[in-house]
């Protein structure tokens, strides 16, 4: 963890720590993130802050937008930055999280989350004004996800079943252009018309009976 050291500015004022708002897809998959630019007391160009934060392998604070991030940046500079609230970077706790690969196969979340990758580091590396580290980044990430995506190829996939319901909703589309279903052509019997095989053997039994007293 990098030593907080407090700098005079030309102005006279002191800083404890200097942030920039970044989108590299190794730092929290390319989301809007605010790492520092200044290291023990040191600046650093936004590629050497990327690398640094990169390499570091700490946590750094991730925002939906860019302006969310400056928010941040500046709430936390006026109640004392890092002087107060400690180094931006946060050691990453270990949790448990679903694997992405179960055995030879990638699960639905795994093959979900890589195409994820592959799309924003796409974005990532087409915008030339994203700083060169933030594009270095984004092929690494693209290259690795890409490769796990040929090791485990999708399966083929199965011709689905129209659920019942879309099977009766096709069905009554018909009718309604054509001749109207019967219940029976939809899988649905009338309450009223249906006979089941107790009631049909019963009425075999009674039509017998009568045809017997007849005689």
């Amino acid at each position: 963890m990098p030593r907080i050291v407090v700098v005079k500015n030309p102005d006279g004022s002191h800083s404890s720590e200097v942030t920039i708002t970044v989108e590299a897809a190794e730092l929290n998959d390319g989301r809007p993130t605010l790492i520092p630019s200044m290291i023990s007391g040191k600046q650093l160009s936004v590629d050497e802050a990327i690398h640094h934060a990169i390499r570091s392998g700490l946590r750094y604070p991730s925002f939906s937008s860019n302006a969310e991030a400056s928010k941040f940046a500046m709430q936390r500079s006026e109640t004392g930055a890092a002087t107060t609230h400690g180094f931006l970077g946060k050691k990453v706790i270990m949790a448990h999280k679903t694997p992405l690969v179960r055995g030879e196969k990638l699960t639905p979340r795994g093959r979900a989350k890589l195409q994820s990758q592959i799309k924003k580091a796409k974005s990532i590396m087409s915008d030339t004004d994203n700083p060169k580290a933030a594009r270095e980044s984004a092929r690494r990430i693209f290259a690795r996800a890409t490769t796990q995506l040929k090791k485990h190829p999708a399966p083929a996939g199965k011709k689905s079943q129209p659920s019942l319901g879309e099977t009766i909703r096709g069905k009554v589309k018909k009718g309604v252009e054509g001749t109207f279903p019967s219940d029976e052509s939809i899988g649905l019997k009338s309450k009223s018309n249906s006979t089941t095989s107790k009631q049909k053997a019963l009425m075999t039994v009674a039509a017998a009976g009568k045809k017997k007293s007849e005689q």
